[in-house]
């Protein structure tokens, strides 16, 4: 498993990804996207400074995507997002190797104290997955997306330098 750059080829695939049925509910679009808004929000991501993202690729294929979002140098924090696309490399062995890769990626290359992840109630086994890969939970933010008609939480997970223990790379 590594991280990419983004090409314009990698376009389609997150086009594809953001139109699935099942990715676009726990991202939490109502209505899929065009491919003028997947255009817009790539664009958005690419330019802005505060912004990192990659693809993940495993074994010559892209499987997914990561951004650390709302950068911030003073403070050295960040907000994580993960889209895994391919639904065969949703095990969770493959997803603990792409979190120890952003995870490292922002606390050592970045230089981050804390790395926060938002995940959305209609997702119970991501956020089982992130309390057993050792993410806390901070809080719940009630009734923030409407989904068809429904309203889901956002379930609030942080993490610091100092509470990563995949390897002693990390640790103070």
């Amino acid at each position: 498993m590594k991280f990419i750059s983004y090409e314009p080829q990698h376009f389609s695939l997150i086009h594809k990804w953001h139109t699935n049925d099942e990715i676009s509910k726990k991202i939490g679009y109502d209505k899929k996207p065009t491919e003028e808004d997947t255009k817009i929000l790539i664009d958005n991501w690419l330019n802005d400074k505060n912004r990192v993202l990659f693809l993940v690729e495993h074994r010559d294929k892209v499987v997914g995507y990561v951004t650390l979002s709302e950068i911030n140098k003073q403070n050295e924090t960040a907000t994580l997002h993960t889209t895994i696309g391919e639904k065969e490399f949703l095990r969770q062995k493959s997803c603990v190797g792409i979190m120890d890769g952003i995870l490292k990626y922002a606390f050592i290359n970045l230089g981050l104290h804390r790395v926060t992840t938002y995940v959305m109630s209609n997702n119970p086994k991501l956020i089982g997955t992130a309390k057993k890969y050792g993410w806390i939970q901070e809080g719940i933010i009630r009734d923030i997306i409407k989904l068809s008609n429904q309203r889901l939480n956002y379930y609030i997970f942080r993490m610091l330098k100092t509470e990563f223990k995949r390897g002693d790379i990390c640790q103070s």
